[in-house]
Order: structure tokens, then C-alpha cells, then sequence
């Protein structure tokens, strides 16, 4: 869905530049080839943060099949660009389920890597 959703954006907006804000998906060959239809990645600092100078308004970003952060879609807002959300309906249902535990006043615990993508967008 994600990948189909990249190249669909890449039809829809032909002359735009198009960022994603990490792989698409975790899979080397699908994101080379994305690259190759000129949909570039948002290039990483040696401190580990996105160095987003890159994006410009009007752009258009593609958020990956795990999401973006908080953090990140205020920035994208702010910086009036063209998103494609590609997240996975898996991903968006794990996020509801936090929404509405936090709602009950509940905490919840995510069990993952600190600093994978899927942990970061939740």
C-alpha cells in the first residue's frame, strides 16, 4: 500500500519534489527504486536528526508505512507542504488504541526499540 501510494504520488504531483521522511518501507530495493523515480529521502545529520532545511513549501513529503512524529507533522504543517500518508492501518490502530486508553486516563507502555521508527511515531 505504502509503495503504490509513493508512486502514485509521484504521478499525481510530476513536477513537485517529493521527500520522505525515511524509507518507505524497511525493504533497500523498493526505497532505491523510489529514488530513482526522484523521490529522495530527508537526509540525516551525524547527530542522528533529519535535517528537513531540504523541504520547501509546496513540497510534497510522504510519510512512511510507520509514520512520523508529532514533532514532524507540526513541522510539515507549519511548512504548508503537500503530505502523502502512507501509514499503515496496523500502525494508525495501535495509535487509536493509545488515544483512547490516555482518554480513560490509563498510561500505556510501548515495548519497542528506542529510536525505530514505528516506536518513534507513537
Amino acid at each position: 500500500r505504502a509503495v503504490a501510494m509513493a508512486y502514485e504520488a509521484r504521478n499525481f504531483f510530476p513536477d513537485k519534489h517529493i521527500w520522505g521522511t525515511n524509507e518507505i518501507i524497511h525493504n533497500p530495493v523498493v526505497n532505491k527504486n523510489l529514488n530513482a523515480k526522484g523521490i529522495n529521502f530527508i537526509p540525516v545529520r551525524d547527530d542522528g536528526t533529519k535535517d528537513f532545511s531540504v523541504v520547501n513549501e509546496g513540497d510534497v513529503v510522504l510519510l512512511p508505512a510507520f509514520g512520523a512524529s508529532v514533532d514532524e507533522m507540526a513541522y510539515l504543517k507549519e511548512k504548508q507542504v503537500h503530505i502523502v500518508d502512507t501509514t499503515c492501518p496496523w500502525v494508525t490502530k495501535v495509535w487509536n488504541s493509545v488515544e483512547k486508553s490516555k482518554d480513560k486516563g490509563h498510561t500505556s507502555i510501548i515495548h519497542g526499540k528506542f529510536d525505530h521508527e514505528e516506536t518513534i511515531a507513537t
